[in-house]
């Protein structure tokens, strides 16, 4: 192959050029595929609570054993009493009695199932909980919630495979 010909050199800068937006694209790609939102996310994007405020939203993700699938939590902040859930794609059960969680300041109130293999649950947090460090309360929302006027739920989404 002969360097100092005009179609050599035009091959050579096609194939330069093919190479650097292959390399682009795959870079991309395996940006996105990174940065994807998972399922148990996605599904939690779509609950609801009537009347309740979300406050914080994380993803924590499979810690790579296969013994914990990638979850999702967020914490929402709404009136004391009885309130509607909304989680497409899941078939809600109120626990009443609800159950309590000795020692973890909390009681599940709803416990849901969607194919394919995930869960959800719902829980009421009592005001002497301590609250995760990505959740973040204003000061009117962090005094109605330890005065009893309003009430912080935690809603826990996980699919497993």
């Amino acid at each position: 192959m002969q360097l100092n010909s005009t179609a050599s050199v035009r091959r050579w800068i096609f194939l330069v050029i093919f190479l650097a937006a292959l390399g682009a694209a795959i870079a991309v790609l395996l940006w996105c595929w990174i940065r994807r939102e998972g399922q148990s996310s996605r599904h939690l994007d779509q609950v609801t609570i009537s009347g309740f405020d979300k406050v914080a939203q994380k993803e924590i993700p499979s810690n790579g054993s296969g013994d914990f699938p990638p979850t999702a939590s967020a914490y929402f902040i709404g009136p004391s009493g009885r309130m509607d859930v909304t989680a497409p794609g899941f078939s809600i059960t109120r626990i009443d009695p609800p159950n309590e969680l000795p020692g973890m300041n909390e009681a599940v109130i709803y416990l849901g199932k969607a194919p394919p293999n995930c869960s959800l649950d719902i829980s009421r947090i009592y005001p002497t909980a301590l609250l995760p460090s990505w959740v973040h309360l204003s000061g009117q929302q962090r005094l109605a919630f330890e005065s009893g006027t309003a009430q912080v739920l935690a809603v826990g989404t996980m699919c497993r495979g």
